[in-house]
């Protein structure tokens, strides 16, 4: 099939290994090894209801259980949304154990991603769709898109924005956003650390491409690695990381063909040529 500006992504239908799990009713699931997209199709504002939920985690663990992949794509149909968040009705008390059970499930799961995860956030992104963002590792939205956590307005608050943001944005930060509730703009976004790239809408598939393609063209297996130290160095003060990450470069990475391959081809002046392993 033919996705945005002509990019060609192959039908999960096409593959055997996918063939009997995408079936879904609000997401689409697309893939092409190395780079697979998970589509939110609940229009018009993408709103994750608990099917849609359930859905979206057992897309996220098939991508999990795929070696092959490097990039995995994450956004919303259309220009309006790519998700206003979590169904209000959900957060009622006879469905909120549940709902913050499906939400928790989806987060982890992401989190067990070893591929690259890349959120393209082609409209509003408020709520839970925010908070999708947050669990990205990185983001290109368009200019148009807003962010946002309402639910203190609604008299909640965010438990995965609380968690998250204060890590990924700072706690100044993300006490506005949690605090007042008021969206911000893609540019701001971008200044505040939630997004990487802010582009038009039309321009939107494009940087996605490019984007996309200064990643796979790295070795899968060192790019896993590289996330994984990245992520460890997030969770606490450097002095604390530094030692696990050494090890998880002498003991894991160094034993890698691609590790050395990468270092030869650079001394010899040719390109490498990646096994993924």
């Amino acid at each position: 099939m033919e996705v945005g500006g002509g990019e060609r992504v192959l039908s999960p239908l096409a593959l055997p290994f996918f063939r009997s799990k995408v079936d879904f009713k609000h997401i689409q699931f697309e893939i092409e090894p190395p780079v697979a997209r998970i589509i939110l199709n609940r229009p018009p504002l993408h709103i994750l209801d608990l099917i849609t939920l359930e859905e979206l985690h057992s897309a996220l663990d098939l991508a999990r259980g795929n070696p092959q992949l490097k990039v995995l794509i994450l956004t919303g149909s259309g220009n309006k949304a790519f998700s206003a968040g979590v169904d209000i009705k959900d957060h009622l008390p006879d469905k909120v154990e549940a709902m913050i059970h499906k939400v928790h499930e989806v987060v982890y799961t992401l989190s067990q991603v070893e591929a690259v995860i890349l959120a393209v956030v082609n409209g509003m992104a408020l709520g839970g769709g925010c908070e999708l963002v947050a669990c990205c590792d990185l983001a290109i939205a368009a200019s148009e898109a807003i962010f946002g956590q309402p639910e203190i307005k609604l008299g909640v608050f965010a438990p995965v924005a609380s968690a998250m943001l204060p890590h990924r944005i700072g706690y100044k930060k993300a006490s506005e956003l949690l605090l007042t509730g008021d969206p911000i703009s893609a540019y701001e976004a971008r200044e505040f650390g939630l997004v990487n790239q802010v582009v038009p809408f039309e321009q939107l598939e494009k940087a996605t491409t490019d984007l996309t393609n200064r990643l796979i063209d790295k070795s899968a297996v060192v790019l896993k690695l590289a996330k994984r130290a990245l992520i460890c160095g997030a969770k606490s003060p450097w002095k604390e990381t530094l030692p696990s990450i050494e090890t998880l470069y002498l003991n894991t990475l160094m034993k890698t063909y691609d590790a050395e391959e990468g270092l030869k081809a650079f001394l010899e002046k040719r390109r490498p040529i990646w096994k993924n392993q």
